[in-house]
């Protein structure tokens, strides 16, 4: 994660979060950054949301369902990107 070189107050997309393992790394070094997180398996947003409760709640994090394909971000902008790899936290 360090050498991701997320800061205080990035704003970062991870595409493809899983679990939230990683998501969970990144928002212990936002300060009052934000993360958004998508990943297409509800059952694997569901998890994520669990694992960074605390996060979600302080508005820190926001866990997407959506395909790629179809992600609408809206006006949101990011400073930094966090791309899972298949088989990869």
């Amino acid at each position: 994660m360090d050498g991701l070189g997320i800061r205080p107050g990035d704003r970062v997309l991870e595409i493809g979060c899983g679990h939230g393992v990683a998501a969970t790394m990144v928002c212990e070094r936002l300060g009052d950054g934000r993360l958004t997180a998508v990943d297409r398996s509800a059952k694997m947003i569901e998890a994520a949301v669990r694992r960074n409760a605390v996060h979600v709640a302080e508005g820190r994090a926001e866990f997407l369902v959506a395909d790629l394909e179809e992600l609408d971000l809206g006006e949101r902008r990011f400073d930094r990107f966090v791309v899972a790899r298949k088989g990869h936290t």
